[in-house]
């Protein structure tokens, strides 16, 4: 397969990404972390519902299949087709640690990748995995990348990294204006590049971490055992390590209100009086019911957030004197 007409320049301080039109600096490790964090599913279904949905590329392959003359897709042709898949796949792609310009030039070379394949054999829409770039065309892989810049111990003995392993990457020199000498790969694919940025970010000395909030991959910033990302969660301002910051103040709240709760009632059930006035079963009985239902109101409101309907459900709840004598009467009515 031709190369896809972009250069990567090692700078050993990061790569450089350069194109007919382009040259854009992009740090070791920020691309393969960018395409993991990348929806899988959602940048598969991207890239394979818009190749087997264009009528061009159908109306291609028609053609193909009834063996017309010069019926290929050429390179013009096909950069015209793709040109609004280009468009979707930068917006699915992870930004968190590419600038606009870098997440350009990144979907531009899986763009590539895909033209290459396209305009280098019949067109073939029944399997369109055919022409993503493997990354998002093999899940187990995806995977594999990802427990690999975990740096998961397992990862390193998988057969499949016993493969990657073998990998040879063809490689040239360049020599810039300034007269300096950089390594330069000629890329065939995206794969390529992955890897070999994949090695600058194992050879390092940094460490990414999986946040326990989002399940995005990070770069930790003070601690490799950080568990929160400090990117933005979702839709909201606000980052992971706030968010979890605030939730764990929520739940020592919660926590509180409950344990607070638990000691008043059992203190209620055991007091002299109560136990002289009350059958012991009733006490024991209406106490386990009572704590029960405090575990599910204490997660309901929890996961709601709502510490002010869990205040109100525990002093609607508590074990005043009328309230036990109504509870009695309820015991004694299921009793007879």
């Amino acid at each position: 397969m031709d190369n896809l007409g972009i250069a990567l320049l090692d700078t050993e301080k990061h790569f450089t990404l350069v194109s007919e039109k382009l040259d854009i600096g992009i740090e070791y490790g920020m691309f393969a972390l960018s395409l993991i964090n990348t929806d899988y599913n959602k940048m598969l279904s991207c890239i394979s519902d818009f190749l087997q949905n264009n009528h061009y590329l159908n109306m291609a392959m028609d053609l193909q299949k009834r063996k017309y003359h010069d019926s290929k897709v050429n390179s013009a042709v096909a950069d015209q087709i793709l040109k609004p898949l280009h468009k979707s796949m930068a917006q699915t792609l992870a930004k968190e640690y590419l600038n606009d310009m870098q997440a350009y030039m990144v979907s531009l070379l899986l763009m590539a990748e895909i033209k290459n394949k396209i305009i280098s054999t019949n067109i073939d829409l029944s399997d369109p995995t055919v022409y993503i770039p493997l990354i998002y065309a093999d899940k187990t892989l995806h995977e594999h990348i990802k427990n690999t810049l975990l740096k998961k111990e397992f990862a390193f003995s998988d057969p499949m990294q016993d493969k990657i392993n073998e990998l040879e990457f063809p490689m040239s020199i360049t020599t810039t204006s300034d007269g300096e000498a950089l390594p330069t790969y000629y890329l065939q694919d995206t794969f390529s590049y992955l890897i070999l940025d994949m090695q600058k970010y194992l050879s390092s000395s940094k460490t990414i971490n999986e946040c326990q909030c989002c399940h995005r991959l990070f770069y930790t910033k003070y601690r490799n055992s950080e568990k929160y990302c400090r990117l933005k969660h979702k839709d909201t301002p606000l980052l992971c390590n706030e968010i979890m910051k605030r939730n764990a103040k929520s739940n020592s709240e919660f926590a509180e209100v409950r344990n607070n709760a638990r000691g008043f009632q059992g203190g209620r059930i055991s007091h002299p009086s109560t136990q002289k006035q009350y059958d012991r079963d009733f006490l024991r009985q209406i106490y386990d019911d009572w704590s029960a239902e405090c575990t599910i109101k204490y997660n309901e409101y929890l996961s709601q957030n709502y510490l002010q309907g869990f205040k109100d459900w525990v002093e609607e709840t508590k074990f005043t004197s009328d309230r036990i004598k109504q509870l009695q009467k309820q015991y004694q009515s299921v009793a007879k």
